[in-house]
């Protein structure tokens, strides 16, 4: 009898001692993260466009602007499917919708 009572008050120790420990282990893992990087251009008389903005599309999205060359770079977006908007003056809107984000691949 004794040995059942001392199972019973060990075992919601054991047990909340588990919970912690997966608590710890999933904290710990990260989203991956990676790079967009690209040039934009105008696909007629196919030269770069500086200064057009690249903007994820999220809450709290990030948005960079193309340099002379028409190259630009997105960094730390989380690896899935992503939305791009590219908008520069006097051309109509972008809009890269699903875009496949993919660890190891920039």
């Amino acid at each position: 009898m004794s040995h059942t009572r001392y199972f019973h008050k060990i075992t919601p120790l054991l047990f909340v001692g588990l919970l912690l420990l997966m608590a710890s282990c999933l904290n710990g893992q990260s989203i991956p993260l990676q790079n967009i990087k690209g040039q934009v251009m105008d696909k007629s008389i196919k030269t770069p466009l500086a200064s057009a903005t690249i903007e994820w599309l999220t809450p709290n999205g990030k948005k960079v602007l193309s340099d002379e060359k028409g190259s630009f770079r997105l960094t730390n977006i989380p690896v899935g499917r992503q939305n791009i908007r590219i908008t520069h003056v006097g051309y109509k809107p972008v809009l890269l919708n699903n875009l496949s984000v993919e660890s190891g691949k920039e």
